[in-house]
């Protein structure tokens, strides 16, 4: 049973409509990432929030968080494969890295509003993205074609600098 709240008006046969034209306006300035990545980051929110109940009782599958992922990685390994010099594909790289570190900031926030030590180890959507994004790109170091490998240790280049810490 797919449990989605009432306040989410997103659905995850549409997830690819709404997030490639995010990405499409990132490559085109530097201006729109704040506005982009906010957007972005309002559309993980609502995806995270849809689940899954698992039979017998078993848990929760995070089926709306997946869908996400898996979409922002497409869009990630469209970029991965164009030259180095391409002002577009650097954009986007670098509005990956504002997205990471955008989503970050909002943990910060929800974790100086809850009142939370910030030296706590939690599980949260945001270290789950974060996680499975880094974990796709280190497969890229390996790659055969120069330019995926260029664009690989850009992106995660650029992400490390943006979270600081991991």
């Amino acid at each position: 049973m797919v449990r989605q709240p009432k306040s989410t008006q997103l659905d995850l046969s549409t997830l690819d409509e709404a997030i490639a034209p995010i990405f499409q306006q990132a490559q085109l300035s530097l201006a729109n990432h704040r506005k982009n990545v906010v957007s972005l980051y309002k559309l993980h929110v609502q995806a995270s929030q849809i689940t899954e109940t698992l039979p017998k009782g078993r848990g929760v599958q995070l089926t709306g968080e997946a869908a996400f992922n898996k979409e922002f990685i497409g869009m990630v390994n469209r970029i991965l494969p164009i030259k180095k010099g391409v002002a577009q594909a650097d954009k986007a790289t670098k509005f990956i890295a504002a997205f990471v570190r955008y989503i970050f900031e909002k943990v910060v926030e929800e974790k100086e509003k809850a009142g939370k030590d910030e030296d706590e180890d939690e599980d949260t959507t945001a270290s789950r993205f974060v996680s499975t994004l880094l974990k796709h790109l280190l497969r890229g170091f390996q790659a055969k074609d120069k330019n995926v490998r260029l664009r690989v240790v850009h992106c995660v280049a650029e992400m490390i600098s943006s979270i600081g810490e991991i």
